[in-house]
C-alpha cells in the first residue's frame, strides 16, 4: 500500500480523461501502487445517492486540510486501475490519520 509519512495514503488529482473537448482533472485516492495505480474515486455528490451507494461512501471529514475544494467522499463501490506510465498526477494532499483509519475499518467490514 502506498502510504505517507504518517501512515496515510495520498489523495491526488488525476488528469486522465477527455470530456467535452478538454482534459478534466478528477480527484482520486491512491490505495495501492504495483504495476498500476489502484484508486478509489472521490465524489462531492452524496445526498441524492441510494442508501446502498451511501453505505459504500466514506466521508472525508478533514477535506479542507487535505486540499480539496469541497466536502468529499471516498467511493469504495469499485476500484479502478490506472496505468502508471500513462497517468499524469498532480499532488493535492494526503488523508488525515483519522480519515485513513475510518477508510481501512470500512474496507475490513466489507
Amino acid at each position: 500500500m502506498m502510504v505517507g509519512t504518517n501512515g496515510t495514503g495520498f489523495v491526488l488529482g488525476l488528469r486522465w480523461f477527455y470530456r467535452y473537448s478538454r482534459w478534466q482533472n478528477s480527484p482520486f485516492y491512491i490505495f495501492d501502487k504495483q504495476k498500476d495505480y489502484i484508486v478509489f474515486r472521490l465524489s462531492s455528490q452524496y445526498d441524492n445517492k441510494s442508501d446502498f451507494i451511501k453505505s459504500k461512501y466514506i466521508e472525508i471529514i478533514d477535506w479542507e486540510s487535505v486540499g480539496l475544494s469541497k466536502k468529499s467522499w471516498i467511493d469504495t463501490v469499485q476500484t479502478y486501475q490506472l496505468p502508471i506510465d500513462k497517468t499524469k498526477l498532480t499532488y493535492i494532499g494526503k488523508l488525515s490519520k483519522n480519515d485513513y483509519e475510518r477508510l481501512i475499518n470500512h474496507l475490513k467490514e466489507q
